[in-house]
């Protein structure tokens, strides 16, 4: 289920309501973008472009909850937050694309 709240700024913001494929909650999210961006990037996206390609100002996890209707949250709960491996640069060398030392 699909549900728009039109906001008090309804050219640049709207709050969208779908029901969590997860967990069957219904869930909100402010989506960054007018009805009428988001009409046509709907329109793309049902007639087969990725979903990056047809709302490429959204983030993934926004991208996400319109697929889906899972929020950040509940895809930490399910799969834990997201970790991130910190590379150094350091010893890099970007003409050959391999490390001059062992990092």
């Amino acid at each position: 289920m699909i549900r728009v709240e039109f906001n008090s700024n309804m050219n640049e913001t709207f709050t969208l309501g779908r029901t969590s494929s997860a967990t069957g909650n219904y869930n909100t999210m402010e989506i960054p973008m007018s009805i009428e961006a988001y009409a046509l990037g709907m329109r793309a996206w049902k007639k087969g472009a990725l979903i990056q390609e047809a709302f490429p100002t959204l983030s993934a996890p926004i991208r996400e909850f319109i697929m889906s209707g899972i929020t950040p949250q509940e895809w930490d709960d399910m799969f834990g937050p997201e970790e991130t491996d910190e590379v150094s640069d350091e010893g890099f060398d970007p003409y050959s694309n391999t490390y001059t030392n062992d990092c």
